[in-house]
């Protein structure tokens, strides 16, 4: 039977009987360092009452029994949890630690209710330093009360940092701000984000792109020269007058709106049209050596201002030795790679170059991203659950210690949408779980997170009768919706999705309409075709008011307008041509 816990931890002893812990959770001590008081809201916030006790050395606890014994256990946020009929302990050598048992001990709770708790040690550590989720706000995105919400989900997943790509969403000063009417973040909001970080144990990353993906500050008339070509929107000619200036600028700038953090992320990636430019042509330099001379100065801006740099690996990956060792070792490369089942092997011979120059690297894959379908509702877990789990492999063998599970709102800066971030929970939950416990049961994981996060006990194994795996999820959740305890309406919007999809994508889409009336002109094959269009046409208009009314939800007036657009859009150019093509002999 599994243990529905997520990450599944490293050390687990179950003993036999429940614990019937009602009166422990009106006792507790809590034992605290310092004068920190976020575990005290946490707890505060759960109902848990407790008395409060200071050290001034030792371990953080939270125990309903001042005889129990306080083990310790090492390694990155480590905690110890003890439940049994003496009592509960949870203790860590840190304050997060402590926060993590805590987290244990609530979701326990959840699963099991209060009364009858398993009789359970656990032990456990992370196998990463530093977890990070991402949010891009480059295209549509949560309202900012739903962005305050995931980041308390995610410190659930005992993730630890979150990468924030905020691209035009943040105003950095003049002349750098871009006035939009999606959103825009107040110093207010700004600080409350901050705040909650904190709260929750999470670091914040800002990213601030610096030569590649500037899109928004190109397209303005007054930086439109600074383009490597005219045609690359978004990607800036490193050797033109005036281009450093601007880099230098944006970090400084985001720099002072996120004093506080340890790092900054600078981009660099996917600068394709590197050396086109009349500058870059006659320079009688190399891609790489240009890349490599204009990121060192980057690099070097970032650490004056006291911060730890990183910055995306793709434009490196052919460089030469002779070359990668120029590169300033100060930095952190981020090695992205999504797709392949030669990853590990890619991954391992890059990691080789860079070990060699003694470089510095984090791990990162995908929760979501491009695979090769520009109009997902939700992760293509065929692609992600393999990419995650390859990576967990690599950060094993290689003993890395920073990990960014990237999640891509959108193709690129300027492409349509992807689905809505929660519908990308379970990725995120997977990955979690993945650099944070590389050794975990992956076959377990669907099951433990129905039940950790929905709620939802397959008690009788239907879903494993079944023959169901971990990349069968957004069918069986569509196939829940109105079964679940908790987190439930994410299930109903699967299941809206999935009636979109069925005409679209699944069940005689356009196109084959389209194509049948091309090649077939019979009077039976078009009256056939009529029907079918007659269906399809149907179906669109009938859930497209479900749809948006459960996007409301998720999203502001706006993004659920730039969404419905998004999806309906071609879909309504294609019913336009079809009803003229099978009425065209009419």
């Amino acid at each position: 039977m599994y243990f529905p816990i997520i990450p599944e931890p490293k050390h687990t002893k179950q003993f036999e009987g429940r614990i019937d812990a009602k009166e422990m959770f009106n006792s507790f001590s809590l034992t605290t360092i310092g004068d920190d008081n976020r575990i005290d809201k946490y707890l505060l916030s759960h109902n848990i009452i407790f008395s409060k006790r200071k050290s001034e050395k030792g371990i953080w606890s939270l125990t309903s029994s001042d005889n129990l014994k306080e083990l310790h256990v090492n390694g990155f946020d480590s905690y110890y949890l003890s439940i049994s009929q003496d009592g509960i302990i949870a203790s860590s050598e840190t304050e997060r630690g402590l926060f993590y048992s805590i987290i244990t001990l609530i979701k326990l709770v959840e699963c099991y209710t209060v009364e009858a708790l398993p009789a359970v040690e656990i032990k456990d550590w992370s196998d990463a330093e530093i977890r990070c989720d991402y949010l891009d706000l480059r295209s549509i995105h949560p309202p900012f009360e739903h962005i305050l919400e995931n980041i308390k989900t995610i410190a659930e997943a005992k993730l630890n940092g979150v990468v924030i790509e905020y691209e035009d969403k943040l105003p950095i000063g003049e002349p750098f701000n871009v006035h939009n009417d999606y959103f825009s973040f107040t110093d207010e909001m700004l600080n409350k984000l901050k705040d909650c970080c904190k709260q929750n144990f999470i670091e914040i990353i800002p990213l601030q792109q610096s030569f590649g993906h500037l899109e928004y500050i190109l397209k303005k008339e007054k930086y439109m020269y600074l383009r490597e070509v005219e045609s690359a929107v978004g990607e800036m000619c490193p050797l033109r007058n005036g281009a450093f200036d601007v880099s230098k600028a944006l970090i400084e700038a985001m720099i002072k709106r996120h004093p506080e953090s340890r790092f900054l992320h600078i981009g660099c990636d996917e600068v394709w049209s590197l050396g086109q430019s009349e500058e870059c042509k006659t320079d009688g330099r190399t891609k790489n050596e240009i890349f490599i001379e204009y990121v060192n100065k980057l690099i070097d801006v970032v650490c004056k201002c006291g911060k730890i740099p990183l910055f995306w690996h793709d434009m490196l990956e052919n460089a030469s030795e002779d070359e990668l060792s120029r590169l300033d070792k100060r930095a952190i490369i981020c090695i992205w790679s999504y797709n392949g089942n030669d990853l590990i092997a890619r991954v391992d011979d890059f990691i080789t170059k860079l070990d060699s120059l003694n470089l510095h690297y984090w791990a990162c894959p995908s929760v979501r991203c491009w695979d090769e379908d520009d109009r997902q509702n939700y992760p293509v877990l065929t692609q992600r659950l393999k990419n995650i789990s390859n990576w967990s492999t690599c950060i094993s063998r290689h003993n890395i210690k920073g990990v960014i599970n990237t999640n891509w709102a959108a193709c690129f800066a300027l492409g349509k949408p992807y689905g809505i971030y929660e519908s990308s929970f379970y990725t995120i939950y997977y990955a979690a779980e993945r650099c944070w416990n590389t050794g975990a049961n992956s076959n377990s994981f669907m099951y433990r997170f129905l039940d950790f996060f929905h709620g939802y006990k397959d008690e009788n194994g239907n879903l494993e009768k079944r023959g169901w795996t971990n990349e069968d999820f957004y069918q069986i959740l569509a196939s829940l919706d109105g079964k679940l305890k908790r987190n439930s309406r994410i299930a109903h919007l699967i299941a809206i999705l999935r009636l979109f999809e069925l005409p679209t994508r699944r069940y005689f889409p356009l196109t084959v309409v389209l194509y049948r009336n091309e090649f077939f002109k019979s009077s039976d094959e078009v009256g056939s075709l009529k029907n079918k269009l007659e269906s399809v046409k149907m179906t669109l208009e009938d859930v497209k008011p479900l749809l948006m009314k459960e996007l409301s939800f998720y999203l502001d007036d706006y993004a659920v307008k730039q969404f419905i657009r998004s999806r309906y859009l071609v879909e309504e150019l294609l019913v336009k041509k079809a009803e003229e093509m099978v009425n065209s002999d009419e």
